[in-house]
């Protein structure tokens, strides 16, 4: 259930998911996920919820993020932060328009703690990272999580607890060609 590297040191080390394709004329799909990331390492440790290569052609490896919940609670050390979302630079070319309807967790928001980075723009606030993006995730929420259990072998795993009012609950919206959500 949760990725986890005690041991490892490095400013992006672990990640829920890592798209790194540069591949021209290439979709990239990510819709319905649910990515939960609660680490700690040594010296100087940051984790990513999400991780995407950046092109200035917009048909390179373009992304589109939909309904997905993508929270990282993880501890930077050192040098490290904890991103939600991570971009590998400033261009957001290759981050599709309809990307949105995403809940963005990078823990308690602080300067280390964020919804979004790329390396130069740190967001820990997620109207201030919607101003920047302007068109993708205008529909966005942020949120911590209430889990009924965090733990993989219980049948509640990731569902977030009914009894607390939240936002993901009912935000997402239906994505045609998509029928089932396992």
């Amino acid at each position: 259930g949760n990725l986890t590297a005690p041991a490892a040191a490095g400013t992006d080390v672990i990640r829920g998911i890592s798209i790194t394709s540069t591949t021209t004329s290439q979709n990239i799909n990510i819709s319905y996920n649910t990515i939960y990331i609660n680490a700690a390492g040594t010296g100087n440790f940051g984790s990513s919820g999400l991780f995407h290569t950046t092109s200035t052609t917009a048909t390179t490896a373009n992304l589109t993020l939909r309904n997905n919940i993508i929270y990282n609670s993880s501890t930077p050390s050192g040098t490290g932060v904890t991103a939600a979302y991570r971009r590998s630079s400033t261009n957001n070319s290759n981050y599709n328009a309809a990307s949105n309807r995403n809940l963005f967790w990078g823990g308690t928001p602080s300067p280390t703690q964020l919804i979004f980075s790329n390396g130069t723009n740190l967001y820990d606030d997620l109207s201030a990272y919607q101003t920047y993006i302007v068109t993708q995730d205008q529909n966005s929420v942020t949120e911590d999580v209430t889990w009924e259990s965090t733990s993989c072998s219980s049948p509640d795993f990731l569902k977030n607890d009914d009894a607390v009012v939240s936002p993901i609950e009912g935000g997402a919206a239906n994505i045609s060609g998509i029928t089932d959500d396992y």
